[in-house]
């Protein structure tokens, strides 16, 4: 099931990167488990509080170059996407702000599961196998 839509943007982001990550940064946002927390944990074999941490670490060095594409969640609320090489491992990165209640969320943290263009150039596909 597709659970979003994609949006055609040539201008960037929906929602302001700079604003988004200085709520980051003051603990202002909530990670969805399945799709952020814990890929997170199991990447890097930590703990809920260090997933945080982490997800805070790479959604701070986010910059315009690392934007791939807008889309249209389930809900109607729109969702920028971003992938960036981070520690070595490509991550693909979704960032909302929820309309109801104004809330901060990181949706998706996890290796890519194909290759994702961004304005920086191409976040290569993770192999799960490791090889």
């Amino acid at each position: 099931m597709n659970m979003h839509r994609k949006v055609r943007t040539t201008s960037g982001p929906v929602n302001d990167l700079a604003a988004f990550q200085a709520r980051v940064v003051k603990g202002e946002f909530h990670a969805m488990v399945t799709t952020a927390l814990e890929p997170v944990i199991v990447e890097y074999e930590c703990t809920t509080r260090e997933a945080y941490d982490v997800i805070t670490r790479i959604v701070c060095a986010l910059t315009m170059r690392h934007y791939s594409r807008s889309i249209i969640m389930h809900n109607g609320v729109p969702a920028d996407a971003y992938g960036i090489m981070f520690e070595e491992t490509g991550w693909y990165v979704k960032l909302q702000i929820n309309v109801q209640g104004g809330d901060a969320e990181v949706c998706s943290c996890h290796p890519p599961e194909r290759d994702l263009m961004t304005k920086g150039g191409r976040i290569p596909a993770s192999d799960p196998n490791g090889s």
